[in-house]
C-alpha cells in the first residue's frame, strides 16, 4: 500500500500555536487554567492543496481571558501564513471571528479555520 501524502493538520496547528498556552487535541487531564483543543472537522483536499477546516476552542477562567487567548490564537494562525513545518506550507488560512461558547466549568470561546495546506519541495 503505497504511503499517504496528506498532512497531519493538527500535528501542524500544534507546532505553529505551541508557547505560553498548552494546544492539544484533548481536554488535557489536569485540565490547566488556558488551554487550547484543535479538531478537525472536515474540509476538502485536492492534488495541490488541502483545505481543512478547524475547530479552535480557547478555554480560561474568566470570559475576558478567554476571549482574549482566542483573539491572541488567531492572530497566531493569521501570521503563520506560509509558514513550513514538517514538508507541509500553509499557503493561506481564514479565521472566522471567536465566538462566546461556554462549558460547565469555565468561559471558552471558538472558532473555526480553514487551513490551505501544500506540499512544501
Amino acid at each position: 500500500m503505497p504511503a499517504v501524502d496528506t498532512p497531519d493538520v493538527e500535528a501542524l496547528l500544534i507546532n505553529l500555536l505551541g508557547g505560553d498556552v498548552p494546544v492539544s487535541t484533548k481536554v488535557p487531564a489536569d485540565r490547566k487554567s488556558e488551554f487550547v483543543r484543535l479538531s478537525v472537522t472536515g474540509g476538502s483536499g485536492g492534488v495541490l492543496l488541502d483545505r481543512p477546516s478547524v475547530l479552535v476552542e480557547c478555554w480560561a477562567p474568566s470570559t475576558v481571558s478567554a476571549s482574549a487567548l482566542a483573539r491572541r490564537t488567531r492572530q497566531k494562525l493569521h501570521d503563520s501564513r506560509f509558514a513550513v513545518v514538517d514538508g507541509w506550507q500553509v499557503y493561506g488560512i481564514d479565521c472566522a471571528y471567536p465566538v462566546y461558547f461556554p462549558d460547565e466549568t469555565s468561559d471558552r470561546y471558538q472558532f473555526l479555520a480553514n487551513v490551505g495546506i501544500r506540499r512544501h519541495n
